[in-house]
């Protein structure tokens, strides 16, 4: 029998593995809750509701919050 690797498999291998273990890690947040700023940038912001905003985003921190407090780029 012929052990040898694929060059595919010695080239990808290694990066499939690290991004296997790494959503093995990050798996149980999934069901986490939500924190601290979540609820006003997250939940409650209507502007993140669609990719069309995308320009929003990026030209209006309006769009980062529905807290005017907390409207400022990150």
């Amino acid at each position: 029998m012929n052990w040898t690797l694929s060059p595919r498999l010695r080239r990808y291998g290694p990066i499939a593995l690290v991004c296997l273990l790494a959503a093995i890690a990050y798996l149980n947040a999934l069901a986490g809750a939500f924190h601290f700023d979540d609820a006003h940038s997250i939940v409650e912001n209507p502007w993140i509701r669609s990719f069309r905003y995308l320009p929003k985003w990026l030209a209006d921190t309006g769009a980062f919050s529905v807290l005017p407090q907390n409207q400022d780029w990150r």
